[in-house]
């Protein structure tokens, strides 16, 4: 599996990301080859973003399928449709029973409707497994995530809301530069953790303007903000912190409280410039 990352918003935007690596494993489950070369995330139709993971071949024949039946003005409800049409299909070419792995096929869809609205459309194979929509209301902002198999749930939980939570005063007033610094923290901190994630992440965005939906595409490699991470246990430890904290305080873009602690303060992806803080110290990285 990879890093997968979708965000929509009330504010008439989406956000979609992915890492580039595939690996191949052993017998036992050992990577033995990784490759940072595949882009997982496109542009699928004017409307509409799509990302994949799971297994390369499967996923990549899944977004060949989909790419075969949509037309370029699709909304996300018929997109939504040509996905159910392809899982039923895959289904039913499925004598190995794939589909019921978990980690086999993933895809996520965000965008817009024909109505001005916006959602998220995400399938994840395992047993009983179905397509699932979001919507959002007013300015409703919510993301779908997916993690590979080396991050543990609740450290992939902890990353998710320390990096995207938003209270009700700034899921009010987000734009799509701010869901695109926040989602960057999952990849600085998942690549690191995770040895499937690459360092070299793809953002897609779609967002109205005048009217118009608009289209931006940008790609980041995360590398050189983490020279001043401490260890991976000690980054896992961190972000269980911040996440128990958050539920107490949702304060975590507050004061750090600790000389432990390290907070997301702030980057920009304009000039790549992401911050790390500490108490009585502060290190950026462009």
């Amino acid at each position: 599996m990879t890093l997968n990352a979708a965000v929509a918003s009330g504010n008439g935007f989406v956000v979609m990301a992915s890492d580039r690596r595939r690996v191949r494993r052993d017998s036992n489950g050992v990577i033995v080859e990784a490759y940072d070369d595949e882009k997982k995330v496109i542009r699928l139709t004017d409307k509409v973003l799509l990302t994949s993971g799971g297994k390369v071949g499967i996923a990549a024949a899944a977004v060949a399928m989909i790419a075969q039946r949509i037309e370029p003005d699709f909304d996300l409800a018929q997109c939504k449709e040509v996905l159910e049409e392809v899982i039923r299909k895959t289904k039913e070419m499925d004598t190995h029973n794939a589909l019921d792995d978990t980690e086999t096929l993933g895809l996520i869809f965000n965008g817009f409707y024909d109505d001005g609205r916006l959602g998220v459309v995400h399938y994840g194979s395992g047993p009983g497994a179905e397509v699932v929509e979001k919507t959002c209301e007013d300015t409703k902002f919510f993301h779908v995530n997916s993690y590979p198999r080396s991050v543990e749930r609740d450290v992939g939980s902890a990353l998710t809301n320390v990096c995207l939570y938003l209270d009700e005063a700034e899921e009010a007033n987000v734009t799509f530069q701010d869901a695109i610094e926040r989602a960057l923290g999952l990849y600085v901190f998942g690549s690191y953790i995770a040895p499937e994630v690459s360092p070299t992440c793809d953002f897609r965005v779609l967002y109205l303007e005048d009217g118009q939906i608009r289209y931006k595409a940008m790609e980041f490699d995360v590398t050189r903000f983490q020279k001043h991470l401490p260890t991976v246990e000690s980054v896992k430890r961190i972000l269980l912190d911040d996440y128990a904290d958050m539920m107490v305080e949702k304060d975590l873009f507050g004061e750090v409280r600790s000389n432990e602690r390290i907070a997301i303060a702030e980057t920009n992806p304009h000039d790549v410039t992401f911050r790390f803080r500490t108490i009585g110290s502060e290190w950026t990285r462009t």
